[in-house]
């Protein structure tokens, strides 16, 4: 039954700004951080909640062994993300051009099947160090995919430990957690944060999203 006017979510009244940064471990201490700002609009529709958009702003932190990655990353544009298009209980149902709504069973299936298919060592500690890299991407993939209520978040926070088996006997280990609050002055998104956490044996590495949007 479609929700009058009195249950609609209330929205904010005046622009936004959403920012995203990402933490992702290279290994040997490196890391990139890449932190993005957009201004955003809510507004509302018979069907649901529209999102506009613009980026206002993007820093990349990189070592220099990755500069030309960060350099790529820094002109990447996310233009084609907007607009996004909500139902009326605030879940993503539309998105603009190369953005997934958050599938965690795929996203472990398509994991899962680029590390079985890859050609990897484990008799060394190079080997395990390769192998805990290819485990960490696999995984971290599940960053590039937003979480349907990341907008109006709804959802109790989420801890999923999963073992992963590898080759010739060695088992990955991938972690999940992820929270969200709401703003004190309506639903709307506050901070979320999810993270990743990829190990073999003591080894382990880390990526780490933060969602978080204040006015402007």
């Amino acid at each position: 039954m479609p929700a009058t006017a009195a249950q609609r979510l209330e929205l904010p009244q005046s622009p936004m700004r959403l920012t995203r940064r990402l933490d992702r471990e290279m290994g040997r201490g490196a890391k990139v951080v890449v932190t993005r700002d957009w201004s955003v609009q809510f507004a509302q529709q018979r069907s649901g909640i529209a999102i506009s958009g613009e980026q206002t702003s993007v820093n990349v932190e990189a070592p220099e062994s990755v500069a030309a990655f960060a350099e790529l990353e820094e002109q990447r544009s996310t233009s084609g993300m907007f607009p996004f298009l909500l139902s009326e209980n605030g879940l993503i149902t539309k998105t603009g051009q190369y953005v997934e709504v958050y599938d965690e069973a795929k996203a472990i299936q398509m994991a899962q099947g680029k590390i079985q298919n890859s050609e990897l060592s484990y008799e060394s500690r190079e080997g395990i160090l390769l192998a805990l890299g290819v485990l960490q991407s696999s995984f971290s993939s599940l960053l590039d995919q937003m979480p349907a209520d990341l907008f109006f978040p709804a959802s109790k926070p989420v801890k999923r430990v999963q073992t992963v088996d590898l080759q010739n006997g060695v088992t990955g280990e991938f972690e999940l957690t992820y929270a969200a609050l709401s703003s004190k002055q309506g639903a709307w998104l506050k901070h979320a944060e999810r993270q990743v956490i990829t190990r073999i044996g003591s080894d382990e590495r880390r990526s780490r999203e933060v969602w978080s949007m204040a006015p402007l």
